[in-house]
């Protein structure tokens, strides 16, 4: 706790003072003019109990002393800036068009999380002093930025020893109170599949005074395991920008992870829908996973070209291989028919593989 020691100005009571005997001084309004800015240089001792110094500074404005409390809401944030463990952000998370201040620590060096107003004369008013959601350092602060709508703003946190995985925190501003609203998990089991990622999101009311009623960031299942039916959540899968970017994870596939589940393969086709350009491209990928065993998504994905090119023959032998593998005898005939029919149609008998003759019989 800061102190000053009043022996070495006479024109003061020599007691030692503390925020508790200054705010008692302040409140009394008794030979305030000691209390000035000469004095105020002194009592502040670098410390950082932001509250205590923002309390005394309303009280010296309450009081009419303006030229001390703007000395002290500027020391408070110049102190603040000092500090390296510290992150500082400027937001309108009021949206009145006057930009504030927020201040959060990271990792595990400080757990602090402050808010402050911004006034149109440029000074700035703490409105909040609390914890931050960094769990002790487990945690560490990715971005904080401005929401549209009802909430003031937002705090993206990743897990502080690897990337991929991340909590964020939506926080209201409602009647003077800062409430959080939502939570969004993402968490990447990177060891596993560093491409999909899980997202779950829970709405939430709770004031951000008392982060004991939070609720716990980590109510989700395994990462990567697909969400429950009481789970909300939802699984994202990374892509490349390209298709051809894609099959490059064909050419030196030490985890099969990474091109597997047959939703992954719903998305691709959402992003680069199957057409005359890409169909080789589709019909190349299907043979790599049929050749890697992940035989469901190659079914998946020459089912899918096949609904769009029926006449694409080749499509059908390695329909036929595919579910041959997953023991589904009857279906890999039929699609070995259909190629075999094709391949005679065409006048090419001679190049049908003697395996598939055998299968299709």
């Amino acid at each position: 706790m800061a102190t000053f020691n009043a022996l070495e100005h006479t024109k003061i009571p020599v007691v030692p003072l503390t925020f508790e005997s200054l705010e008692k001084e302040i409140k009394r309004k008794e030979d305030l003019k000691y209390y000035n800015v000469e004095f105020l240089e002194s009592f502040f001792l670098g410390k950082t109990d932001v509250s205590s110094y923002a309390k005394i500074a309303s009280l010296f404005e309450e009081a009419g002393r303006k030229k001390e409390a703007e000395y002290l809401k500027k020391a408070i944030l110049d102190e603040l800036g000092y500090n390296e463990n510290l992150y500082h952000y400027d937001i309108d998370f009021d949206k009145d068009g006057i930009v504030d201040k927020i201040i959060i620590g990271n990792y595990s060096k400080s757990d602090k999380l402050y808010i402050f107003k911004g006034r149109k004369n440029g000074l700035y008013d703490l409105v909040f002093d609390g914890v931050n959601f960094l769990y002790g350092g487990l945690y560490s602060v990715y971005k904080v930025q401005a929401e549209k709508g009802k909430i003031a703003f937002s705090i993206d946190t990743q897990f502080a020893t690897h990337g991929g995985s991340g909590i964020e925190y939506y926080i209201a501003y409602e009647n003077s109170k800062f409430i959080l609203k939502k939570i969004i998990t993402s968490s990447t089991y990177w060891q596993e599949d560093s491409t999909k990622t899980k997202f779950c999101t829970v709405e939430v009311n709770v004031n951000l005074k008392n982060p004991k009623k939070f609720p716990d960031p980590f109510f989700s299942s395994s990462p990567t395991a697909p969400p429950k039916d009481d789970e909300p959540c939802r699984i994202e899968y990374y892509m490349e920008k390209t298709l051809s970017e894609f099959i490059l994870r064909f050419e030196e596939l030490d985890n099969k992870n990474i091109i597997k589940d047959v939703k992954r393969y719903e998305v691709l086709l959402k992003k680069f829908p199957l057409t005359v350009k890409t169909l080789t491209d589709y019909n190349n990928i299907a043979y790599y996973l049929q050749k890697a065993g992940t035989n469901k998504e190659a079914v998946y994905l020459l089912e899918k070209i096949l609904e769009k090119f029926p006449n694409r023959t080749v499509a059908y032998y390695n329909l036929g291989d595919a579910y041959w593998e997953l023991g589904e005898k009857k279906r890999a005939k039929k699609a070995y028919l259909t190629y075999v029919e094709m391949m005679k149609a065409k006048g090419k008998e001679k190049r049908i593989p003697k395996v598939v003759k055998d299968r299709a019989i």
